[in-house]
C-alpha cells in the first residue's frame, strides 16, 4: 500500500491547483482519503526541495517539499488507519499536530516551543498565521511529556485545553 500513497501529484499549473484545491487553494497540498490515496500538492522544485507559495516564491526552508509529502501522505495513512469516518472526528489539534509532528520528523524542542506559546506568538495561533506549529507543540507534549502512544492519541485523544493547560503549568497531564 505504501508504494501506491508515495506516488502523489504535483499540480504544476493553475488549472490543476484549482479543480484539487477548489476552496483551499492557498494550501501547500490535499488529501482526499478515502476518494483517492494520491495526495496532491501545489507547484514545486523538486531539485531544491521547496514548494511554491501562492505568490510564486519558494516556501520557506523549515517547511520544505519533503514536509508536505510525509504531511499529506501521514493525512492518509491515519485515514486508512482509523478509518475515514474517525479520522474526520479528530480534533484538529490533532489531525493537523499529528500531520506535522510527522512532516517535521519529529524534531520539536519542547522549551523552545512552550516559551514561544507562552508568549502567545503570532505562529501559535493557526487563524493567525497558517501554521500548525501550536498543534504540533500540542501533540509532542502529549507523546514525549505525558507518555501517550499514538494509537492512544488517535484513538482517545484528551481535550485540547486540557493539554494546553499541563502545557502552561509545565507538568503532566498525566500526573494530575
Amino acid at each position: 500500500m505504501l508504494s501506491r500513497l508515495a506516488a502523489g501529484t504535483a499540480c504544476n499549473g493553475r488549472w490543476r491547483q484549482v479543480i484539487f484545491f477548489n476552496k483551499d487553494y492557498g494550501l501547500g497540498g490535499v488529501a482526499f482519503y478515502p476518494l483517492t490515496t494520491n495526495v496532491f500538492l501545489r507547484d514545486s522544485r523538486v531539485e531544491g526541495d521547496r514548494l511554491i507559495s501562492p505568490g510564486g516564491t519558494p516556501v520557506a526552508p523549515n517547511r520544505p517539499l519533503h514536509y508536505f509529502i510525509a504531511h499529506e501522505i501521514t493525512h492518509v495513512l491515519t485515514g486508512a488507519a482509523l478509518g475515514s469516518v474517525r479520522q474526520l472526528f479528530l480534533p484538529q489539534w490533532v489531525r493537523e499536530g499529528y500531520t506535522d509532528h510527522i512532516g517535521k520528523g519529529s524534531v520539536i524542542d519542547l522549551d523552545v516551543s512552550r516559551a514561544v506559546f507562552l508568549a502567545d506568538a503570532p505562529e501559535m495561533d493557526y487563524q493567525r498565521s497558517g501554521l500548525y506549529r501550536r498543534f504540533h507543540l500540542l501533540v509532542a507534549w502529549s507523546l514525549r511529556h505525558d507518555g501517550f502512544t499514538v494509537q492512544r492519541l488517535l484513538h482517545d485523544p484528551p481535550r485540547q485545553s486540557a493539554v494546553e493547560s499541563a502545557v502552561r503549568a509545565g507538568f503532566s497531564e498525566n500526573s494530575r
